[in-house]
């Protein structure tokens, strides 16, 4: 596994899913950093139900408070245009802050959809691609090179959520008890 993996998403709300996975790679590397970077317009998703990225940062610093090696890159929310992997791939290569191949963490439901990413054969040629079990318990077929992870699964989705939360309904288990007092008190996702 790569000295820094980078995992971007929404992360509308970050969430238990998010967290367990940092702390499996945290429990299999001591020496891997995970970058976080949230978006600020995904190019493969609505953005209508998108919270701030100031609240979306902070729950991400409320849900890992108590796990080690990682941190937010803000580049992609700076941006005023969709965020694309090879993109910010790119930005941090010319900007000096990667020097070496570094892994990208993605998920096993994007596995059939990476094809038509921004230039996946390009992207998947400067990166090592690091496959999670998100959905699927088996590994799935995958055409590029990649490493696949052995973490349990998490099934948990924001937007399952953010419905909880329009429901009134407890978010338990789901995200970290400050996190859901923070979304509490500041009245995110209600209407």
């Amino acid at each position: 596994m790569k000295n820094i993996l980078l995992f971007g998403g929404s992360f509308n709300p970050f969430h238990r899913g998010h967290g367990s996975l940092i702390e499996y790679i945290n429990k299999i590397s001591a020496t891997t950093e995970v970058w976080i970077f949230p978006t600020h317009i995904p190019p493969h998703k609505s953005s209508k139900s998108l919270i701030s990225g100031t609240h979306r940062i902070k729950i991400i610093e409320l849900s890992l408070e108590h796990l080690d090696n990682w941190k937010i890159n803000t580049w992609e929310m700076n941006q005023d245009k969709p965020s694309y992997t090879l993109d910010t791939l790119d930005h941090l290569y010319q900007s000096g802050e990667i020097k070496d191949k570094p892994g990208l963490i993605i998920g096993d439901d994007w596995i059939e959809g990476f094809h038509r990413w921004k230039n996946a054969d390009e992207l998947a040629q400067k990166v090592e691609l690091t496959i999670f079990h998100r959905n699927f318990k088996d590994k799935k077929p995958f055409s590029f090179p990649h490493l696949y992870l052995d973490n349990p699964i998490v099934a948990i989705s924001s937007t399952d959520i953010r419905k909880k939360i329009t429901e009134k309904k407890s978010l338990n288990n789901l995200v970290h008890p400050a996190v859901e007092e923070y979304i509490n008190g500041y009245g995110l996702y209600e209407a």
